[in-house]
């Protein structure tokens, strides 16, 4: 499913996934009842600090051309806000719609919005169109011109579990689980202590660079 990432054979056992995704977990240290409230969220900015490419405590992601957003779902309503807090539902209605597909009634995701260009990387110019658009014929006609993916890179909540006091390594391990395929909805990969190759990667192929993250 282009939505919910989910194969032919999965749809079929949705809330099977779905509860052992909140029983795992539950099962973890550190993971607390309760909601995580997105309207009091502020995503942090990247540093610009040096940091060694080889740290075992490190993970190395893509750093995306593209606009962050926090995407919040209580059954099935999504709201999905900018990182001013500024809400955005309206002007992504697919990736809303892909995200109240997720196998989990309750979550809350971190990731960008992005468009990509005709080799494949994301940039932002290339998703000012949507982001300018306010009137509802203006969002049609981009919805359509402009095709966007929502590149997820942690679960702050799960379940009505809040996740936040877990090591970033067991939220991307749950988030995997919960976005699957490659669709509107992505899980965006790692490298885990080895952060050469993806940063000799974005020089060659001209992208933004990389960012780290303390597992």
């Amino acid at each position: 499913s282009v939505l919910s990432g989910l194969t032919v054979e999965e749809l079929g056992r949705a809330l099977k996934i779905q509860a052992d995704l909140e029983d795992r977990a539950k099962a973890l240290p550190g993971a607390k009842t309760g909601r995580v409230d997105g309207t009091k969220l502020v995503p942090m900015l990247c540093a610009t600090t040096q940091v060694k490419l080889d740290d075992p405590d490190l993970l190395y992601e893509l750093k995306l051309d593209g606009a962050r957003i926090l995407a919040s779902r209580r059954g099935g309503a999504v709201v999905l806000r900018y990182r001013t807090g500024r809400i955005c539902t309206q002007t992504f209605p697919e990736i809303a719609r892909a995200v109240a597909k997720l196998p989990a009634e309750r979550c809350v995701l971190d990731g960008e919005i992005v468009a990509f260009d005709d080799l494949g990387r994301p940039r932002f110019q290339r998703l000012a169109p949507r982001l300018m658009s306010v009137r509802p014929d203006e969002l049609l006609r981009v919805r359509d011109e402009v095709p966007v993916a929502y590149l997820a890179f942690d679960l702050l909540e799960l379940g009505g579990r809040s996740l936040v006091g877990l090591p970033l390594r067991d939220r991307k391990v749950l988030l995997a689980e919960l976005v699957r395929g490659r669709g509107l909805v992505r899980a965006l990969d790692h490298l885990e202590g080895h952060g050469r190759a993806l940063f000799d990667f974005c020089r060659a192929e001209r992208l933004e660079g990389v960012v780290s993250k303390r597992a």
